[in-house]
């Protein structure tokens, strides 16, 4: 994990593996504008309970991840962990809550938003009025959908490329589920030439209204996990109902040994 200069980080929390900083929301949108004000590439990675099970058979993943430039907490269930471990987090960070605060900071510092990813265009399109609509003069300066593709072919890429640099954004915004978008940005960080590149998962689906968003305090109380499961069984009921003891496990075999 490399870190940005002049930048004061509070002590790394190990949980099970991943080393996250211990750092409070609006902690991560300043250091997000210290990365923009540097002009270098930055990627940001916010691991979920998913994502430390995930990199025990993805070393690619748990590599991104490692040399990220800065780690958050995505979830309650991380920040259970941390106080399990006697390391307690400062708060749930999360992927898709940068997106509206940096949303929010645009329209009074003109910071340049991208948007990759999304379902398919219509839903990249709804995102955008939505976060039109709740921060008049947001400075989103593109979108780009892709179409699926387990890999990306070299011709597509170069489209993906194209659309970021013509749109010259601040922070790209990528939403092309995990560990896709991940290792995307890792891939191409340095031909990106963004300041700070961060992948959100489904919160465009979530921010257009495709996926149901619930309300704060589920969030905050870990039960978000739950109604995501309800939504979408088919697709995320491995990651919830498998994922969440295999990392609860990992935990304790960390307590137990600490």
């Amino acid at each position: 994990m490399s870190e940005i200069p002049g930048v004061i980080y509070s002590p790394r929390m190990n949980i099970a593996g991943v080393e996250f900083h211990n750092v409070t929301r609006a902690e991560t949108i300043a250091l997000m504008e210290q990365m923009i004000s540097a002009r270098k590439s930055h990627m940001i990675c916010t691991p979920n309970a998913d994502h430390v099970v995930r990199i025990r058979a993805d070393a690619e993943f748990g590599r991104i991840i490692a040399n990220a430039d800065l780690v958050v907490p995505d979830g309650m269930a991380v920040i259970y962990a941390s106080r399990i471990l006697g390391t307690p987090l400062k708060q749930n960070v999360g992927g898709r809550l940068l997106l509206p605060a940096m949303a929010e900071l645009s329209v009074y510092k003109g910071y340049r938003i991208f948007l990759l990813g999304g379902s398919n265009e219509q839903v990249a399109r709804l995102a955008v009025e939505h976060l039109r609509k709740d921060y008049p003069g947001v400075n989103i300066v593109g979108t780009y959908t892709p179409p699926f593709m387990d890999e990306f072919i070299a011709e597509e890429n170069e489209r993906m490329l194209d659309a970021v640099h013509r749109a010259k954004p601040d922070v790209l915004f990528v939403c092309l589920g995990t560990p896709k978008q991940e290792k995307w940005i890792a891939r191409n960080l340095v031909r990106l030439n963004v300041p700070v590149s961060i992948g959100i998962g489904a919160a465009l689906d979530m921010i257009s209204g495709r996926v149901y968003e619930p309300p704060r305090w589920v969030s905050n109380v870990g039960l978000e996990w739950l109604v995501r499961l309800l939504q979408e069984p088919k697709r995320l009921w491995r990651r919830y109902i498998l994922g969440i003891p295999i990392f609860l496990w990992l935990v304790l075999q960390q307590r137990i040994k600490s």
